[in-house]
């Protein structure tokens, strides 16, 4: 090193010059304005590298809310599915769904004939909605098909009393000639008070399906519905007709009265059933009253007691066993009209 001032060489490490006594300036390092490997790593690549973290945690964040953001989207489109999925659910196990699958189903059914089929599925739909009016109708229209007025008279008085009130007009268009099938098919039957019960409640007259009694000849004389004018009888002959008059305890009295043209040139005798409560008026008649008392029903076949009440009625009036054998007839009109 030299003396800054004389110039002169001094020794490395001097602090002033043994020649002048100037005091010896000492150089700064170059590390000092280059840090170190080790200085840089701990400051500035430290610094560097914390701007580099710093960037990273950035990203990760950034990352972390796309990650959450992204689960709460598809927690949103999985609700909305499960959300459409109980909604088609409750659709399609709904009263509503099953009422128009049913409907669809028996209207199908139908075009096909299938009508046993049909009617089960119109059932099934009435179980769920009773007040499907179209239900009913389409219903009776199957029972009419097949020529049960039974069950197309019982569908339609349910369907009056269950249905909505939009097909009460539907309904009763077709009342009437839903019974007169009912009633045809009670009587083809032979049962002939059933028949009557559904003229009562349809305020049809029966004597529409009846046959004029006094029309009949004795040799027409058969099981068939017929209605009659009486002016005459010849009284009870049945043997608890002496209670009767006391007490009622039976039902229906028997009267007998006779079948054949008016001249009185081909007649028979006969029966015919009334309730008991008729016994005053049908007695007043056998005294003389001619006021006519109607009545309808069917014409039937005595049972073995009957028949004996009958044919001891007349040999109490001297009637010979020929007489009886041709002069009477073993029927009665079983008059529940």
């Amino acid at each position: 090193m030299f003396c800054e001032k004389c110039g002169r060489e001094l020794m490395d490490g001097a602090e002033f010059c043994c020649y002048c006594g100037a005091a010896i300036k000492k150089e700064e390092k170059s590390e000092k304005s280059e840090p170190s490997l080790s200085a840089a790593s701990d400051n500035g690549m430290d610094a560097g590298e914390g701007k580099q973290t710093g960037e990273g945690n950035g990203r990760k964040k950034e990352s972390k809310k796309k990650g959450r953001g992204g689960i709460i989207a598809v927690t949103i489109v999985l609700t909305a599915v499960l959300a459409v999925g109980m909604a088609c659910l409750a659709y399609f196990t709904s009263d509503t769904y099953r009422c128009k699958k049913n409907l669809r189903l028996a209207e199908k059914l139908f075009e096909e004939e299938e009508y046993e089929e049909a009617l089960a599925c119109y059932e099934e739909v009435l179980e769920i909605d009773p007040s499907l009016g179209e239900a009913y109708l389409k219903s009776v229209e199957i029972y009419v098909l097949q020529g049960d007025g039974r069950e197309a008279v019982r569908t339609l008085k349910k369907g009056l009393r269950k249905a909505d009130k939009d097909y009460e007009d539907e309904i009763n268009d077709i009342l009437e000639e839903t019974y007169r099938l009912a009633i045809s098919c009670c009587l083809s039957e032979g049962d002939y008070d059933t028949a009557v019960g559904y003229c009562q409640e349809a305020k049809i007259d029966p004597r529409e399906y009846a046959r004029d009694f006094t029309e009949l000849s004795p040799e027409e004389i058969g099981n068939q519905f017929v209605y009659v004018d009486l002016t005459d009888n010849f009284g009870c002959f049945m043997e608890e007709y002496t209670r009767n008059s006391d007490v009622t305890n039976t039902e229906a009295l028997y009267y007998v009265i006779w079948t054949g043209d008016d001249d009185v040139t081909d007649w028979c005798y006969m029966a015919i059933k009334v309730p008991a409560d008729y016994e005053e008026q049908m007695e007043a008649m056998y005294n003389g009253d001619k006021t006519p008392i109607y009545f309808c029903g069917g014409i039937r076949e005595f049972d073995e007691e009957e028949n004996f009440y009958f044919e001891d009625y007349f040999k109490s009036a001297d009637f010979s066993d020929d007489d009886i054998r041709e002069g009477t007839i073993p029927y009665y009109i079983d008059a529940c009209y």
